[in-house]
């Protein structure tokens, strides 16, 4: 078999068979068709493996099961075993348009001179936007959730006119190993590793760019696992989580500046907000929710603002 250009590695717990196969099928619609997939898991290896070669029989399929329970180190150890001079990182609940690597990959040639790393496809949640905001008539609320979202750091990125991306994205290989990859220092749940990488990418001096043509569906509802997963295990999974976030950007405080600040504000003060209403729960509970959103806020945020950055690799 040939050497695949393209190596896509889909990140997941290995607990979504169903998406998992949804996605496979996607990559077997692929007009372009020299990948190899590594599907980076935390258990279900064999099912997975199986599922993999049933569905892409003509590809070569990797499982890695690494049972660290981290996405982050899962995610490293698949990009280093990676073939490909491409690689893909993947969510498990995305459907890719049959010639989303066809256009990804044009976009890489097309602009071949102009040191890009990295080319994110065009999103689309066919779920809908999971905003509060956006299905009310309150004009008032509308305009405040406006303000209110100016504290957040896709502000500070966009003013800032740096390029960062989710996981539905091709990259370089050989720029992924030389950023360090994905920071593998916080603990599950993490969120805000793909715009971390993404930012160390950039200040590498590389760009991203976005392909509008290549779609991938992403079937998501994050506001929704989040308010299951704090009834579920409860406001100290929640405290991590945003410290978490909080420590990924407070790492960059040398170009975000006092948007890192903002962020943390809008984190700790502004989300607690946003759970409580989708709770529908008693005050007493608001409060609880903001003495476990400030700690974690605060945590991440000193901790980001005083840990060195992972040394790129030269």
């Amino acid at each position: 078999m040939r050497k695949a250009q393209v190596t896509v590695i889909v990140i997941t717990t290995g607990l979504n068979i169903n998406l998992i196969e949804r996605l496979l099928q996607s990559l077997a619609q692929q007009t372009f068709k020299e990948f190899e997939v590594i599907i980076a898991c935390e258990t279900n290896g064999n099912v997975l493996q199986n599922l993999c070669q049933s569905i892409l029989p003509s590809n070569r399929c990797i499982v890695i099961e690494t049972g660290f329970w981290n996405r982050c180190r899962t995610a490293n150890t698949a990009i280093m075993l990676a073939k490909g001079r491409y690689v893909a990182l993947l969510e498990d609940d995305l459907v890719l348009d049959d010639k989303w690597f066809e256009f990804m990959l044009k976009s890489f040639g097309k602009y071949s001179k102009a040191n890009v790393a990295c080319v994110y496809s065009k999103v689309v949640n066919p779920l809908g936007s999971e905003s509060l905001a956006r299905y009310s008539q309150n004009k008032s609320l509308k305009f405040g959730m406006k303000i209110v979202h100016t504290l957040r750091v896709h502000t500070a990125l966009a003013i800032k006119r740096i390029p960062v991306f989710s996981l539905a994205v091709l990259c370089k290989r050989d720029v992924l190993i030389k950023a360090r990859m994905f920071d593998p220092r916080p603990e599950e749940p993490i969120v805000g590793e793909d715009y971390d990488l993404a930012i160390r990418i950039y200040k590498l001096g590389y760009k991203t760019i976005t392909c509008p043509e290549a779609l991938a569906y992403h079937y998501s509802r994050h506001a929704i696992k989040r308010i299951q997963n704090i009834l579920r295990i409860g406001l100290k999974w929640w405290e991590r989580l945003i410290m978490n976030e909080i420590f990924l950007f407070a790492k960059h405080i040398d170009i975000l500046k006092f948007h890192v600040l903002a962020y943390a504000i809008y984190k700790s003060v502004f989300e607690p907000i946003n759970v409580f209403i989708r709770l529908r729960t008693e005050f007493t509970k608001l409060l609880a929710t903001w003495v476990y959103s400030i700690r974690g806020a605060l945590v991440g945020l000193i901790r980001g603002a005083l840990t060195k950055d992972l040394n790129p690799r030269r």
